[in-house]
């Protein structure tokens, strides 16, 4: 899985659309690294879990950081349902803080395709549903004030 970056996805805020390229950069990045080959066993499930502990280290202070700013905005530009779009933030972080607790409380040789798979899934639902989606109200408010 990549992410790909266009202009369709820019806020017109430039604060929030450099994190938000930070972000695909970074995760395209950690799955580059943490590529599962089926053909191959995991000999070293220590530098995998770093890794994964690295990218949930990442998305946990990047959701912290960007959220509030772009809540922020939201408030600025007084669009509607903030509450909604701030509770689907709260999911997101829930979300993250699930898998890496699951992750982190794995049996080492349970490392493999699925916990990609799973991590890989939500963030395309992050990606299609919050990005492409619920950010795109945001978008509309800045180009038409």
């Amino acid at each position: 899985m990549k992410l790909k970056w266009d202009d369709s996805l820019e806020l017109g805020i430039e604060k929030l659309d450099e994190q938000r390229k930070m972000l695909f950069e970074k995760i395209n990045k950690s799955f580059q690294d943490l590529k599962f080959d089926k053909q191959d066993e995991l000999t070293n499930n220590q530098e995998i879990k770093k890794k994964l502990d690295d990218l949930f280290y990442f998305l946990t202070d990047y959701f912290a950081t960007h959220f509030k700013i772009e809540e922020e905005f939201h408030r600025e530009y007084n669009i509607d349902g903030y509450e909604k779009h701030k509770r689907l933030h709260q999911e997101i972080i829930e979300t993250v803080n699930q898998l890496k607790y699951e992750f982190l409380n794995s049996d080492e040789k349970a490392i493999d395709e699925t916990v990609f798979a799973e991590i890989e899934s939500q963030v395309l639902i992050l990606w299609k549903q919050h990005i492409r989606q619920e950010d795109m109200d945001l978008k509309e408010a800045v180009e038409n004030k």
